[in-house]
């Protein structure tokens, strides 16, 4: 596993991630590494959902758009 080392923390950050690693009853480095974790991994967008979202909006509005549309729209208050 690779080790990182981060070297000037600012005190209230450390002492935020140190209140929150007590709460979850973990070391800091773990805590640390679950908050990075989250950052990282869990907001990836997964196209999948992306998708499904797209299809569950596009049905609502009961709209065709053709590219001429698509084309005007992207232009409209360009110079």
């Amino acid at each position: 596993m690779a080790e990182l080392i981060l070297r000037e923390v600012p005190e209230q950050l450390y002492r935020r991630l140190q209140k929150r690693a007590t709460q979850n009853q973990r070391s800091i480095d773990t805590e640390a590494v679950a908050c990075i974790e989250h950052a990282l991994v869990k907001n990836e967008p997964n196209p999948a959902d992306i998708l499904r979202r797209a299809r569950e909006l596009r049905s609502r509005i009961n709209v065709r758009l053709t590219d001429g549309d698509l084309f005007a729209l992207k232009n409209q208050g360009r110079p």
